[in-house]
C-alpha cells in the first residue's frame, strides 16, 4: 500500500568485491507485496527472484537504479 516499513535484520551486510549473497526476505518480513530500497557504498547488481515453495523459480528481475538526486513522490500524498 506504499507505506515504508522498517525491516529488522538484513542491514549492514558486507559483500566482498565479486561476491554474492542471497537474502531470503521471508526470514525477516511476511508481506506478499514488497519493494525494497537497497543502498551501497560501491557499485552493486541487485536482483529479485520469486520462487515456489518446492524451490523452482517463477521469475527473476533486475533492480532499477535510482540516482541520489532523483525525486520520488510519496504515493500516499498523490
Amino acid at each position: 500500500d506504499g507505506r515504508p516499513v522498517e525491516i529488522d535484520g538484513p542491514q549492514d551486510l558486507e559483500i566482498a568485491p565479486g561476491g554474492q549473497r542471497l537474502v531470503p526476505m521471508r526470514d525477516f518480513i511476511q508481506l506478499e507485496a514488497l519493494s525494497l530500497v537497497i543502498s551501497a557504498d560501491g557499485p552493486v547488481v541487485v536482483e529479485r527472484g520469486l520462487f515456489r515453495r518446492d524451490g523452482r523459480g517463477i521469475s527473476l528481475s533486475m533492480g532499477i537504479p535510482i540516482a541520489e538526486d532523483t525525486i520520488v513522490f510519496d504515493p500516499l500524498e498523490g
